[in-house]
């Protein structure tokens, strides 16, 4: 995880950014946060009475992961087995290694329509699973 949290005194910079002159805070604007575009959140609805489905998760988007960071395909693949081992009580799943895999995933530059993907893999949503993380809202935040 090196690198990919910010350090004290990083943290400590960004937020005297937001600070003015006579010490009041002034929240960052909206468009300084991180954003998809309706492309990449339209990744994985799944809205099945209209025909809506995500597209596969496949060679293409393992490459772009394995290229980009450390995670391998052995890391993905342990990632969907956990998630979906019913034998596994949920507080004592490994969520952590998860939220790591996704944030070095950002941190380096994998494309949020690859995220999108990897979470509807991970969670067994292809495979319709209980366990599965859906998204089944057409709306965005920002929006």
């Amino acid at each position: 995880m090196d690198g990919l949290l910010l350090t004290e005194e990083e943290i400590d910079k960004q937020l005297a950014t937001h600070f003015d002159e006579e010490g009041s805070y002034k929240p960052p604007h909206m468009d300084n946060f991180v954003s998809m575009t309706r492309r990449d959140v339209m990744m994985n609805v799944r809205i099945p009475p209209l025909g809506i489905e995500p597209p596969p998760f496949g060679e293409e988007q393992i490459k772009e992961i394995t290229d980009k960071t450390t995670i391998t395909r052995d890391n993905i693949e342990w990632a969907r087995k956990h998630w979906a081992d019913d034998s596994v009580k949920p507080d004592q799943k490994k969520h952590g290694v998860i939220a790591y895999d996704m944030l070095e995933m950002y941190k380096k530059g994998v494309s949020f329509a690859t995220i999108n993907l990897w979470i509807d893999y991970y969670s067994g949503a292809d495979t319709g699973s209980e366990n599965g993380i859906y998204n089944k809202s057409w709306a965005r935040i920002d929006s």
